[in-house]
């Protein structure tokens, strides 16, 4: 059996199913091929108790994913004796798709998740701070009428930005 977990958010628009994969329409061909399903993992679209069924840390990852957009749920998993240690590969499979960059302690058989989570929300919120403070300065010096040639050099070596993320900033749509 081959089961595809979809690790991001939001609908998955990948295809469910062999024929969804074929640009072949031809009712002739097709008949000749077996539709096999994809049997598909999607946490967002999962119940707890569907995700609970799996005993391994891999229903811990699954939880989290389901989770990782939502503070208050996140805060009562860290605290659930279930969800509170996970192994090491599941921890660096989560570092990676929750896009936070905690070094897992060398060593350790297993993470500390509230640790963890912790980390990736001081991270969240220093990007947050920071955004903000660029967003600000640009709105400022543009009410004073300086040159936005010029404020994108300012925040470059202000903010220590790329050239193409100030720009980003300039035209509103950095995130």
């Amino acid at each position: 059996m081959t089961l595809v977990i979809y690790w991001g958010y939001g609908e998955w628009l990948g295809p469910k199913c062999l024929y969804d994969m074929l640009s072949v329409q031809d009712e002739a061909v097709l008949r000749f091929v077996s539709n096999y399903k994809i049997n598909l993992i999607i946490p967002d679209e999962m119940t707890d108790e569907e995700i609970e069924k799996f005993s391994s840390d891999l229903g811990k990852a699954l939880m989290y994913i389901k989770n990782m957009r939502n503070p208050k749920e996140l805060s009562k998993m860290i605290v659930d004796e279930r969800y509170k240690t996970i192994d090491v590969e599941t921890g660096i499979l989560l570092s990676e798709l929750m896009n936070f960059k905690y070094t897992v302690p060398k060593n350790e058989e297993a993470m500390d998740m509230c640790y963890a989570i912790e980390y990736f929300v001081n991270e969240a919120s220093e990007k947050a701070a920071k955004e903000t403070s660029i967003l600000t300065t640009i709105d400022n010096f543009r009410e004073f009428g300086i040159d936005d040639n010029a404020i994108e050099e300012k925040i470059i070596s202000k903010f220590n930005l790329s050239r193409e993320k100030a720009k980003e900033y300039m035209i509103g749509k950095s995130a």
